[in-house]
């Protein structure tokens, strides 16, 4: 049970650190593991902090922490900022917690590369220390939890959202693509962009419009092809997270590999469709963590990368009309 991987606190003050790097899934898998954690501890109070650094990860860095810890924290500070932004008491008390005088929730080895050794640290006054690897509990979870946190984006974010689509000719109902054909680490996250390119193709001659999403940068370098009308690649225009996080919410879908933002739109309850090599086991190879997006009341179906692109186009069509239901787990 979860009891002994979040454990139970007691104290009156806890406390969460956000070190760098914290990329877009880590911060989806947090809302969940602070949801489950704020379940079994409702009184503490809750500060989030964060090392104030623009430059590193600066992509995930746009999507407001206020945002992800909605009705879960009491506060989120910049940890740079904490000295002069909190003279007084409150201030006090976060430097408190900093020396080990609460409860703290610290996420180990910033600086580690290899996300299989990244975990988070409990600590009480008694010193004593657990630790989890963040995405075995999101394996766990994705059996077991007691909480359903779906989050859906400000209304300000859907609203531009909206307006920039609308302005762009992108029809009410349509999907979004997010390619992935060089992400780090392992291969089984990646496809040829051609892959990608003849599945948006596809899905376009059958009258479903598409919207490419993705960091520009990355794009741009790929040259992802769009000669079809009812394909927007707006990844140029639209390389603001959050910004992207708003059409994902009013979108019918997504199709995205292994990245941060299928976690989220299935957390926003919106139909993603997987794209893997493989389903059922773990990047580790044997299943002890978990990276697939989790099903929080919208179906989760899984697309083999080594599928032909076709046959992810009937995919994400059934997706489309609405009568896709979620690929079962082991």
């Amino acid at each position: 049970m979860h009891h002994s991987i979040i454990g139970n606190r007691t104290g009156e003050a806890c406390f969460l650190r956000l070190p760098v790097p914290v990329r877009m899934g880590d911060l989806c898998s947090l809302r969940l593991l602070v949801s489950e954690w704020r379940y079994e501890n409702p009184l503490p109070r809750l500060s989030v902090t964060f090392d104030g650094v623009p430059d590193i990860h600066c992509y995930s860095r746009q999507i407001p922490l206020e945002w992800v810890f909605d009705g879960l924290a009491d506060e989120v500070l910049s940890r740079e900022h904490i000295i002069e932004s909190f003279p007084n008491s409150i201030g006090k008390r976060v430097l408190a917690i900093w020396n080990g005088d609460a409860d703290v929730i610290e996420w180990r080895d910033p600086e580690e590369k290899d996300p299989t050794k990244q975990s988070y640290s409990f600590y009480n006054p008694s010193n004593k220390l657990e630790m989890i690897h963040m995405w075995t509990a999101w394996r766990m979870f994705m059996f077991n939890r007691k909480t359903n946190p779906v989050i859906l984006p400000p209304d300000y974010v859907t609203v531009r959202a909206a307006k920039f689509l609308h302005a762009y000719g992108v029809p009410r109902d349509f999907m979004v693509v997010q390619p992935l054909c060089e992400a780090g680490y392992h291969r089984y996250r990646n496809s040829p962009k051609e892959w990608w390119e003849e599945v948006s193709v596809i899905c376009a001659q059958s009258g479903i419009p598409i919207v490419v999403l993705g960091p520009t940068t990355y794009l741009k370098r790929h040259n992802f092809k769009h000669n079809h009308p009812l394909i927007f690649p707006l990844f140029k225009e639209l390389n603001n997270p959050f910004d992207s996080v708003g059409v994902i919410s009013l979108s019918k879908g997504i199709i995205g590999g292994e990245t941060g933002l299928p976690l989220w739109s299935a957390m926003m309850k919106i139909p993603v469709v997987s794209a893997l090599r493989e389903w059922g086991r773990g990047r580790d190879g044997g299943g002890r963590v978990e990276y697939r997006p989790i099903s929080f009341g919208a179906p989760v179906v899984f697309g083999s990368l080594d599928k032909n692109p076709r046959d992810i186009a009937a995919i994400m069509s059934s997706v489309f009309e609405g009568k896709a239901s979620s690929t079962p787990r082991e």
